[in-house]
C-alpha cells in the first residue's frame, strides 16, 4: 500500500518541484491564505436577515394574533416555527417608525418626529448610520424593496443610506400628486434614485406582485453570501389595492384581501429560502410599522384587545404583531412578552453579523438575540418610552405603563381626561381601562422619574441629545407635478374689497326635523352680510329621512360653485352610487361647509360602527339626536383662525348630538365643545360633553368646516351663529381675510 502513494522513479524530479512550490506557498503566503479563510469562515456564520414591514398592520390582523376573517397560513407556520413577540413596540406613524427601525433610535433622538411628505425638505440625516451601513460594513449586500418614507430628495434615498438597491414607492401610497405628464394622481416607482414608473390606482394592485419578486431575485442571487433584504410592503395602507387574484378571496373585504396576499408574499419569501438551501442560515423578521388605521373603518384593520390605534401611543397603536423564525436558532412554537421593538433591530442584527457598534452616536435599542433564542425572558432595556412626534407620553418598566400626558384616542373618541398620571398593569389588563395610580404611588414616582429624564434628553422643544434631520435646499417632487394654487394675501384696501369676486356657495337644504323653509333664507342673508359670498338656494320641502335633493341628479351639480353648504338631513338615502356623486366634487378638491343633521346623513351600510364614505368626509360620526336644552359652547384656544376673536356662548335649547360616542377622525381638528345639563322625568341631573365645531382635510384635497349646532331658527338667526358659519365657509374656501369679510374681522 505504501509504494502506491509514490511517484515513479520518473516523476520524483517533479515531485521535488511540487514540494519546494508547497514549501514556498506556505512559507511566504500563510498570512494572506490565512487570512481568506478565515473570512470565508466569517461570512459562512454570518445569518442573512430578512425584515418583513408591513404598513397599518394592526395587532388583530394575522392569524397567530387571533384574525379569522383573513386566512394567513404562512404566517401561521412562520409562528409555529419560530417566535411570537407579544410586547413589541413601534412607532404611532409612519415615518418615525421606519427611522427607528433604520438607526435603532427613538424618532424623537435623530429629528423624525412623524411623517414626511412628498418635495419635503427634511429627511433622515445622511450622517446617521442605519443597519444596512452597519451590516455592510460586515460584508453584506443590501437592498431596500418597498415603501422607504424617510424622505425622498435624492440624499436621503435608501441607495445614500447604504443599500446597494432600492426598488418602491418612496412614501404612502396615499400621497398621490398630479403628474403634468399623465394628468392624473399618481406615486412614483423608483428604482435606486430614478423614477422608472407613474403608478395610478390600477397600477397599484400589482405592488406587492412586484415587491416579492425583485426579493426572490435579490435571495437568489445573494444566496452564497450574507445579505440583508429589508422589505417594507406598500400593504395594506390605505387605498386599498389588492392584487387581482386575491380580491374577493377573504371574508373580510378589500382589506382582509390585501392581507392574504401579504400573506402570500411570505409564503414566497420563505419557499426561496428553501429552495437556495439557506433557510437555516437566515433569521426572518415580520412586524408592523404601527397599529391599525381605525378610523378607515373595514378598509383599517384591527387592534384586537389592545386599545387605540395609529396615531396614539395607546398599546393599539404602537404595539404590532412580530413574529420572527430562524430554525435551529429560535426555539419553534414559542412566545416572548419580554418588552421589545423596532429600535431593537439594528444593534441585533450587528451582534449577529459579529459586529460591534460604538459608544457614538448613541443608539437606544438593545441586542436582543437572548430573547430571541430563549436564554432570557427579561427586556434588554430599562424601559421603553412612547413618543407622539417629540412629546414624550408615556412610558413602560416591566407589566407597568405609566401615561403622563393625554393620551388622543379619536377613532373612539375616549380621550383620557383625568387629571394626574394613569397607571395601567397591562399583565393584568392589556386594555388600559384601570388606573391603578393611587393604589401604587411608588412606582408612579419610579416611572416618572424614568420619563423625566428621557424627555430632557430628546423630548420637547429643548432637548440636550437631539440629533438634526437632513435638510436640503430648494426640495422637489421625484416628478413633474401641478403646482398648489398661490396662497391667499391678506389686504386692508377698501378699494380692493369692493372690487373681490364674490364666492358662489350652494346652500343644499330639505328633509326631515328643521324648519328649512325659515333657514335658508336665515342663513342666505346671514352670510351674505357677514362676506362676499353670493348663495345659491337648493331647496326641497321633502320632509322624510329618505329625502335626496333633486339638485343631485346631475353628475355636474356642484359645477360652478365655489364652496357647497351641506345642510341636509337625509339619514336613510344608503345608496353608495348616490354618496359617491354627491362626494366626487369634494374629493377633487370642493370645500363644503356642513351644518347639524347634515353631519350624520346618507348613513351607508356599516354605519354606525364602520367609518362609511359620507363620515369620512364628514371627520366626525355621530349616531343619534340629543336632548334640548341650553348648549355652553367653549372655543378651543388657538386650534384654528376661524374662532380668533369669537366668544364662547350659551345657546338656547338646542340638540346636542351624542358625538362622546362616536368616532372624531385623525384628519379632523375639534375647534369648539358643547356642555349640556338636562333634567330628566325623575329630576335627575345630568350633564353632557361634546365636540360642536371641528373641521376636517377631506382626503388631503378638501377643507371642511363643521358644526352640530343649529337645530333651532332662533340659534340659526343669532349674530354668534352666523359669524361662526360664516368664517368657516371663508376658510375652507381659503379666503378668510379682510378682502372677504365685510366690516367685521
Amino acid at each position: 500500500m505504501r509504494s502506491s502513494l509514490l511517484a515513479p522513479p520518473l516523476a520524483r524530479p517533479a515531485l521535488v518541484w511540487v514540494c519546494l512550490a508547497a514549501l514556498f506557498l506556505t512559507r511566504f503566503m500563510a498570512l494572506p491564505l490565512l487570512g481568506f479563510e478565515v473570512a470565508s469562515s466569517q461570512d459562512k456564520s454570518k445569518p442573512n436577515v430578512v425584515i418583513l414591514f408591513v404598513d397599518d398592520l394592526g395587532y388583530g390582523d394575522i392569524g397567530p394574533y387571533g384574525a379569522t376573517k383573513q386566512k394567513t397560513p404562512h404566517l401561521d407556520r412562520m409562528a409555529q416555527a419560530g417566535m411570537k413577540l407579544t410586547s413589541f413596540y413601534a412607532a404611532p406613524v409612519c415615518s418615525v417608525s421606519r427611522a427607528q427601525m433604520m438607526t435603532g433610535c427613538y424618532g424623537a433622538r435623530v429629528s423624525v418626529p412623524g411623517v414626511f411628505s412628498p418635495g419635503n425638505a427634511n429627511g433622515l440625516h445622511p450622517n446617521e448610520h442605519t443597519v444596512a451601513e452597519r451590516l455592510k460594513a460586515e460584508g453584506y449586500a443590501t437592498a431596500c424593496i418597498g415603501k422607504w418614507h424617510l424622505g425622498d430628495q435624492p440624499e436621503f434615498l435608501p441607495t445614500k443610506q447604504g443599500f446597494d438597491r432600492y426598488f418602491g414607492i418612496p412614501y404612502s401610497n396615499d400621497m398621490q400628486k398630479v403628474s403634468l405628464q399623465t394628468k392624473e394622481k399618481v406615486v412614483p416607482l423608483v428604482r435606486d434614485d430614478r423614477v422608472l414608473e407613474l403608478l395610478d390606482d390600477e397600477a397599484q394592485s400589482k405592488i406587492v406582485e412586484r415587491y416579492t419578486q425583485e426579493a426572490v431575485g435579490f435571495i437568489r442571487e445573494n444566496k452564497d453570501r450574507p445579505f440583508l433584504l429589508y422589505l417594507p410592503h406598500t400593504a395594506v395602507h390605505t387605498p386599498i389595492h389588492a392584487g387581482e387574484a386575491f380580491r374577493g378571496k377573504s371574508s373580510n373585504g378589500r382589506f382582509g384581501d390585501w392581507v392574504e396576499e401579504v400573506d402570500w408574499s411570505v409564503g414566497q419569501i420563505f419557499q426561496t429560502l428553501r429552495e437556495s438551501k439557506i433557510e437555516e442560515k437566515t433569521l426572518v423578521i415580520f412586524t408592523s410599522d404601527n397599529g391599525p388605521w381605525l378610523v378607515k373603518g373595514s378598509d383599517g384593520g384591527v387592534a384586537g384587545p389592545l386599545r387605540g390605534g395609529k396615531g396614539s401611543t395607546w398599546e393599539g397603536g404602537v404595539r404590532v404583531p412580530t413574529i420572527a423564525c430562524w430554525p435551529g436558532k429560535i426555539p419553534a412554537g414559542s412566545v416572548c412578552d419580554a418588552v421589545a421593538g423596532t429600535i431593537d433591530i439594528l444593534p441585533t442584527c450587528v451582534a449577529l453579523a459579529g459586529g460591534t457598534l460604538p459608544a457614538e452616536p448613541v443608539i437606544d435599542g438593545r441586542d436582543i438575540s437572548p430573547l430571541l433564542f430563549g436564554k432570557s425572558k427579561e427586556s434588554a432595556r430599562e424601559a421603553h418610552y412612547y413618543f407622539a412626534g417629540y412629546n414624550l407620553q408615556a412610558v413602560r418598566q416591566g407589566p407597568w405603563k405609566l401615561a403622563i400626558t393625554p393620551q388622543p384616542d379619536k377613532a373612539n373618541a375616549t380621550d383620557a381626561e383625568e387629571k394626574g398620571p394613569r397607571l395601567y398593569n397591562l399583565d393584568q389588563e392589556i386594555g388600559e381601562q384601570t388606573n391603578l395610580a393611587k393604589k401604587n404611588p411608588e412606582i408612579v414616582i419610579k416611572l416618572q422619574s424614568l420619563a423625566a429624564k428621557m424627555a430632557a434628553s430628546i423630548g420637547g422643544k429643548d432637548p440636550t441629545a437631539r440629533r438634526p434631520a437632513g435638510v436640503v435646499k430648494n426640495p422637489t417632487t421625484l416628478y413633474p407635478t401641478q403646482p398648489n394654487k398661490p396662497a391667499e394675501t391678506k389686504t386692508n384696501s377698501t378699494s380692493a374689497a369692493q372690487q373681490v369676486k364674490p364666492l358662489r356657495a350652494l346652500l343644499v337644504l330639505g328633509g326631515c326635523c328643521h324648519d328649512y323653509a325659515a333657514q335658508k333664507e336665515i342663513l342666505a342673508k346671514g352670510i351674505n352680510e357677514r362676506a362676499h359670498v353670493e348663495v345659491v338656494i337648493a331647496y326641497d320641502s321633502d320632509k322624510s329621512t329618505k329625502h335626496l335633493n333633486p339638485v343631485y341628479e346631475s353628475a355636474t351639480w356642484a359645477d360652478g360653485f365655489d364652496v357647497v353648504i351641506h345642510d341636509e338631513c337625509s339619514a336613510d338615502v344608503k345608496d353608495l352610487a348616490i354618496i359617491d356623486r354627491i362626494l366626487e366634487p369634494h374629493r377633487k378638491g370642493l370645500p363644503a361647509v356642513i351644518l347639524h343633521c347634515g353631519m350624520h346623513s346618507y348613513r351607508s351600510e356599516g354605519y354606525p360602527d364602520a367609518v362609511t364614505p359620507w363620515f369620512q368626509f364628514t371627520g366626525l360620526q355621530s349616531t343619534g339626536h340629543g336632548p334640548q336644552a341650553p348648549i355652553e359652547i367653549g372655543f378651543i384656544k388657538d386650534s384654528s383662525p376661524i374662532i380668533q376673536g369669537l366668544e364662547d356662548w350659551k345657546t338656547i335649547n338646542e340638540e346636542l348630538y351624542n358625538n362622546s360616542s362616536g368616532k372624531l377622525l385623525d384628519t379632523a381638528i375639534a375647534l369648539g365643545r358643547g356642555k349640556q345639563t338636562v333634567k330628566n322625568k325623575k329630576g335627575e341631573v345630568s350633564t353632557a360633553e361634546s365636540v360642536v365645531v371641528w373641521t376636517n382635510n377631506y382626503r388631503d384635497t378638501a377643507k371642511v368646516f363643521a358644526t352640530t349646532i343649529g337645530h333651532n331658527n332662533d340659534t340659526v338667526a343669532d349674530a354668534k351663529y352666523l359669524d361662526l358659519v360664516t368664517r368657516g365657509l371663508l376658510w375652507s374656501c381659503g379666503k378668510l381675510n379682510d378682502q372677504y369679510l365685510k366690516g367685521r374681522k
